[in-house]
């Protein structure tokens, strides 16, 4: 066997990988030649009892139900843990954080891709991301990819990984150095300095289709089950667009042409994502406008993304720009200026009527970093759900050991207790039963058809074998055990 990075042989963490159009949590998932489902999870099931340190309990959670980790990647937030080019070391904290988010019940991984004008994975357009190695443009060693490792894992875990972009931002300080191949060294004039650091200008239609091409290299090379850009748009009132404001303005207001320049980059990587199968949506900060602003806004008294971020979140959920919206309500509920309760309702009520999904962004952090009681994310969720949201997402991977118990009880209340049931049999009849609630034991007939002869029988990874091909029918029970994993049952004959 070649070694890591040595030839075709190389495992997928050390590859890009063309894009297989698959489905997820927003379509149905094809079964292949020969399977045939009889049970789909019903709805409902299992609710979990009161957690032991909180004494809530979880409302049940909808079978499609998005339960979503956000793993940050500028300065190494959430990985890796160091700097570092070895693959090993890599590959193992990948695995980390893959197997923490399958133990705690999560369903998607949000992984920051690019996270200043860089990347996570082999581009040709952007350099490596400083962020692995400590060095812009330096590759890991034996050519691993950490995008292709991740989604890997997940993918093995049953998780989905959605790629996330922060695209506008390129530095996150004045003295960081930017490799000799990155575009914004390359093309400065795609670029403002703003604030001590450098910004692609949304304003910019060249910068803009730069942004559009990276976005479409992860989606035609890598097995991404999703497209997620996060808050960061405009970021500032006096970013410097003048140049481009008298280029492009076309008679509008400058707040006006700004949100349009939102608007095109949005529906375009919404157009993008749909030509690939796969979601695309946003995650802004909690408030559109405050009703003091709009009739239409919040009951709220806080920064609001139209007017501070020219981002019209409303206005992408109502044209149908995005699969779905996240707002990051990091609030509590209660809170005076943001109430977590309100905020939730408003967004429900935008959704409304339209095909978009609406997540919920929920700050885990603020358990450690505010000194939140734990019980307030089992109260968040569960509001979540009462007001019919499709999901939630928290932020972020490093503060998940503070709530890791309650969030496990709490996303574990989605799951239904029942297993689909998938056939395969060659020249065989199965008898199955329509149920398969684990902890039961089933009854399983195999039968093979005239002038046929049982070769094996399968059931959930327990194999019967019949070399002597005497055997025509068997009978047998099986424990249906407890795992996230459809149950398979298979039958060859002579």
């Amino acid at each position: 066997m070649k070694e890591p990075g040595s030839g075709e042989n190389r495992s997928p963490c050390f590859l890009k990988r063309r894009k297989n159009v698959k489905r997820n949590l927003f379509f149905a998932s094809a079964i292949g030649a020969l399977c045939v489902s009889l049970l789909l999870a019903a709805p409902g099931g299992r609710t979990g009892g009161a957690d032991a340190e909180t004494g809530i309990s979880p409302v049940q959670g909808r079978d499609d139900e998005l339960r979503g980790l956000w793993v940050s990647t500028v300065y190494r937030l959430d990985y890796p843990l160091q700097y570092t080019s070895s693959a090993e070391e890599l590959g193992r904290y990948a695995e980390e954080i893959v197997n923490d988010a399958a133990d705690a019940g999560y369903n998607a991984i949000f992984f920051q891709v690019r996270p200043t004008g860089d990347a996570m994975y082999d581009s040709d357009i952007f350099p490596w991301s400083k962020y692995l190695t400590g060095t812009q443009g330096k590759a890991p060693e034996g050519g691993f990819d950490p995008l292709s490792c991740f989604a890997e894992k997940a993918h093995a875990a049953g998780i989905e990984l959605h790629a996330w972009i922060n695209p506008y931002r390129i530095t996150m300080s004045e003295s960081d150095e930017l490799s000799a191949d990155n575009p914004a060294l390359l093309r400065p004039e795609l670029t403002e300095k703003y604030g001590g650091k450098l910004y692609y200008n949304p304003g910019n239609p060249e910068a803009r289709a730069l942004i559009l091409d990276g976005a479409e290299e992860i989606l035609e090379n890598y097995d991404v089950d999703g497209l997620h850009i996060d808050d960061y748009f405009y970021p500032g009132t006096d970013f410097p667009d003048e140049e481009e404001y008298a280029r492009y303005g076309q008679g509008m207001s400058l707040g006006d042409w700004r949100r349009a320049n939102n608007d095109a980059l949005v529906r375009a990587l919404g157009e993008l994502a749909e030509e690939y199968g796969v979601p695309f949506g946003v995650s802004p900060a909690g408030i559109w406008k405050n009703a003091s602003s709009d009739p239409a806004g919040s009951d709220t008294n806080g920064y609001e993304t139209y007017f501070s971020a020219y981002a019209d979140t409303r206005g992408w959920v109502k044209k149908e720009y995005v699969d779905y919206i996240l707002p990051q309500i990091y609030w509590k509920i209660g809170n005076r200026a943001a109430d977590y309760e309100i905020l939730v309702k408003w967004w429900k009520e935008v959704c409304e009527g339209t095909s978009v999904r609406l997540y919920i962004g929920q700050a885990i952090y603020q358990v450690r970093e505010a000194g939140w009681e734990t019980e307030e994310i089992g109260r968040q969720i569960n509001l979540a759900r009462t007001e019919g949201a499709d999901g939630y997402v928290h932020f972020r991977y490093e503060y998940l050991s503070d709530v890791k118990e309650l969030v496990s009880e709490f996303n574990a209340a989605a799951d239904s207790s029942e297993r689909k049931i998938l056939l395969s049999a060659e020249n065989a009849q199965i008898s199955a039963p329509e149920s398969a609630e684990e902890g039961t034991e089933i009854s399983v007939t195999v039968t093979a058809e005239a002038g046929k002869f049982l070769r094996f029988a399968e059931i959930d990874g327990t194999r019967f074998d019949f070399p002597d091909g005497h055997v025509r029918e068997l009978t047998f029970r099986a424990l249906v055990r407890p795992s996230a994993k459809d149950l398979y049952i298979s039958a060859g004959t002579y």
